[in-house]
């Protein structure tokens, strides 16, 4: 089974659109597929449409409404809000709220129930939640015009949150049993630094205050502020030593603040001769751009669009990977490049 997450970067920017594309496109090909998503879907409260034979990981009090129209394959123990977390089958076409786990662990477990029963997983999150994707195969940014309608900005914005999401995975096996502490791995040992995670201004000075000369690596759990990145970044190239820095995941980064400030500070170590690598390295396989947004006239909200060929072309000029425009390229075009960056 492969594992695609869907991320969008704001709400209007197509993200329903690529997914009701994979969708159709999944059940021409005979493949078999499961939705889920990063926490509640809050875009889709509504429910999201599914067809016969697609497997969504939901909540039992979401299921209620739809319960003539599939039945449940499993229950996965998780709970929530909602009740606990369901595989779900749709015997017919139907609307369903999709809700998944929202912690690295119990998305493990939402994954290992998937496996052997589809094809394709598909992960539905946004830049505010996806943590957990970067446990996924390969990454799809859908994002557009209603997120920036300018687009040399959106694609100055796309480039960065491509290398963020794409950080190199770690060399070290060991790494991928993450610490829950910030530590400092010598040639001899690990060091647990007295620091607050996520990363704070203070924890950035206390690990800079607790490097040594055989400190080849610092890990660094959790989120990171963008501050707190800056500051341990600075105080580091004060120094001689270049200890690699090791993030769970490149999703880490994009809780930081804008992605392009980031990847500054990112850039400024790695230009210095240090390394940055992620115990899960996932990356981005596909990006897909949406011209239409609505503009605020007054009181009320006009629909409007950016030229499509130029807000695609800008985009693609900045991002080394394949830039769909899912209306007008096709859910076919969409479809064979997710799966060229699954292989």
């Amino acid at each position: 089974m492969h594992s695609l997450g869907v991320i969008s970067t704001a709400a209007g920017t197509g993200k329903t659109t690529a997914i009701d594309a994979l969708v159709g496109e999944a059940a021409t090909r005979g493949r078999r597929l499961a939705i889920s998503s990063v926490g509640p879907n809050s875009q889709a409260s509504e429910g999201v449409e599914i067809r016969e034979g697609t497997l969504a990981v939901t909540a039992s009090a979401c299921v209620e409404a739809a319960a003539s129209h599939g039945d449940v394959v499993e229950s996965l123990g998780i709970p929530s809000p909602q009740g606990e977390l369901l595989l779900w089958c749709a015997s017919a076409p139907c609307a369903i709220p999709l809700l998944g786990p929202a912690r690295c662990g119990e998305f493990t477990r939402v994954l290992r129930a998937l496996n052997g029963h589809v094809d394709m997983a598909l992960i539905e999150g946004s830049v505010e939640r996806l943590l957990p994707m970067m446990l996924c195969d390969t990454l799809m940014i859908v994002t557009g015009a209603a997120r920036q309608p300018e687009p040399e900005n959106l694609a100055a914005e796309t480039y960065a949150l491509v290398e963020l999401l794409s950080l190199p995975g770690d060399p070290d096996p060991r790494t991928e049993c993450f610490p829950e502490g910030i530590s400092l791995r010598t040639l001899h040992g690990e060091l647990t630094v007295a620091a607050d995670v996520p990363l704070s201004v203070e924890g950035a000075e206390a690990v800079h205050a607790s490097l040594a000369e055989d400190v080849t690596q610092i890990l660094l759990p959790g989120p990171l502020g963008l501050e707190s990145l800056a500051t341990l970044v600075a105080l580091i190239l004060q120094t001689p030593h270049r200890p690699r820095l090791t993030v769970e995941g490149g999703t880490v980064l994009l809780l930081a603040g804008r992605p392009e400030t980031t990847l500054v500070s990112v850039t400024d170590y790695l230009r210095a001769g240090g390394q940055f690598t992620a115990a899960h390295s996932t990356g981005v396989g596909v990006v897909t751009v949406n011209p239409h947004f609505m503009e605020r006239v007054g009181s009320r909200s006009e629909p409007c669009v950016v030229d499509p060929r130029h807000l695609r072309r800008a985009v693609a000029n900045s991002v080394p990977r394949p830039v769909i425009d899912v209306v007008r390229d096709g859910s076919e075009t969409l479809w064979e490049a997710v799966e060229a960056a699954l292989v």
